[in-house]
């Protein structure tokens, strides 16, 4: 997917045909100015900026100028192409080759528009997401700093950071890895010595996530400990002990 969320983009350098797209053909009866005539290519290329099943669509238009160039049939190529931006603006150089070779710069604003989840209801913080309060909808994601999610698989491992309001679009950085251990819980607490693994209970001061330290409490001494959150949802301590204070 090419989008300003992904990577800068800088299109169409000399030799990529993948790029470039199919070169477009302008006609120069002398009844329009350049700058309309190449309106078509212009947006065209800006429209492939955007992969499926995002479209960009554009709103206005703006001719920056041109080298001078001779013929009444151009064939144009994109130089150089760079967004959309979060404002929805495409940058543009056109390569101009007819009789004589030149250059033309352009830049089309519009939206990028395409599917996202979004919640139908809030969703609380540090909670699983239940697939039933999400639906897909098709939004303007011109101003979003990253990709939407577009699918609810794997979901059940991840947390929203904060409680989300209704009608968001989620993205990877509004969730969390989901905690397997609460804040509140007594857990299985492992303690290593050389090639000796102690048992124990512990407290756990913080929720965490699998491969997170979090602060415990070694509930049969009152030790207070840092340890790892494993996998199966018990905790390894990292460091230790030091005494609570009562």
């Amino acid at each position: 997917m090419k989008h300003r969320w992904l990577l800068p983009l800088l299109l169409l350098l000399a030799g990529s045909a993948a790029l470039a797209g199919e070169p477009c053909l302008v006609h120069l009866d002398g009844s329009a100015p350049l700058g309309e005539a190449l309106e078509r290519c212009a947006l065209e290329a800006a429209e492939r900026q955007v992969e499926a099943p995002d479209r960009f669509e554009s709103l206005s238009y703006r001719f920056g100028g041109a080298d001078s160039v001779k013929g009444s049939i151009l064939r144009v190529t994109v130089a150089a192409a760079d967004g959309p931006n979060q404002a929805g603006i495409v940058q543009l150089t056109l390569r101009l080759e007819g009789d004589t070779i030149g250059q033309a710069r352009a830049s089309v604003r519009g939206t990028v528009n395409g599917p996202a989840l979004v919640p139908v209801r809030h969703l609380q913080r540090s909670r699983p997401i239940d697939p039933d309060a999400l639906e897909m909808r098709d939004l303007d994601l011109t101003r979003l700093a990253e990709e939407p999610l577009r699918s609810t698989e794997g979901l059940a491992e991840w947390v929203p950071l904060r409680t989300l309001s209704a009608g968001r679009p989620l993205t990877p950085s509004l969730l969390a890895p989901r905690p397997l251990v609460r804040k509140g819980d007594v857990v299985a607490l492992q303690v290593q010595r050389g090639s000796l693994t102690v048992s124990a209970q512990g407290l756990a001061f913080a929720d965490g996530s699998a491969g997170q330290t979090i602060p415990v409490e070694n509930t049969g001494n009152g030790a207070r400990l840092l340890a790892q959150v494993q996998t199966d949802g018990s905790l390894q301590v990292v460091r230790g002990p030091q005494r609570s204070r009562r």
